[in-house]
C-alpha cells in the first residue's frame, strides 16, 4: 500500500510520512465538498515534494479502505498513521543501519589515536 516510499530517500520517507500523518488527523475533520480546496491550499503551501507522495500514501488509504478519509473511524485513521510511522521507522532504519560492534571499534581507536596524541593513557 505503501509502494511510494520505495522510491523516496529516508529523509524523503519521513517528510512524506510527517506531512500524511499530519492529513490523516487533520484532514478528517475537514467536509468533504471542501476537502479537493483544502488539498489543492496545502499543496500550495507546502510546495515540497513530499506533498505529492503524501497524498498519494493518503489516496492509497482510501482505495484500500475503500471510503474517503472523512468517512474513516478514528480508530482507522490511528491504525494507518502507526503503519505509516512502522514504515518510515524501516525505511530509516535500512539506510542508516547502526552497527554497534563497528561503532566500539571505531571509537577504541579513536581512543588510541587521541592517547597517543596528547600522550596521556587515555579516555
Amino acid at each position: 500500500m505503501f509502494d511510494i516510499l520505495d522510491s523516496l530517500s529516508a529523509r524523503g520517507t519521513v517528510a512524506a510520512v510527517h506531512q500524511a500523518i499530519r492529513i490523516l488527523r487533520h484532514m478528517r475533520a475537514v467536509p468533504i465538498a471542501e476537502r479537493e480546496f483544502a488539498v489543492r491550499t496545502l499543496q500550495e503551501i507546502l510546495r515540497e515534494p513530499e506533498t505529492d507522495a503524501a497524498l498519494a500514501l493518503v489516496r492509497a488509504i482510501e482505495a484500500g479502505e475503500g471510503k474517503p478519509l472523512g468517512e474513516m473511524s478514528p480508530s482507522a485513521v490511528d491504525r494507518y498513521a502507526s503503519e505509516l510511522a512502522e514504515a518510515a521507522e524501516r525505511k530509516t532504519g535500512e539506510e542508516f543501519s547502526v552497527d554497534p560492534e563497528r561503532g566500539r571499534e571505531l571509537l577504541s581507536r579513536m581512543r588510541t589515536a587521541a592517547a597517543r596524541a596528547d600522550g596521556s593513557a587515555g579516555w
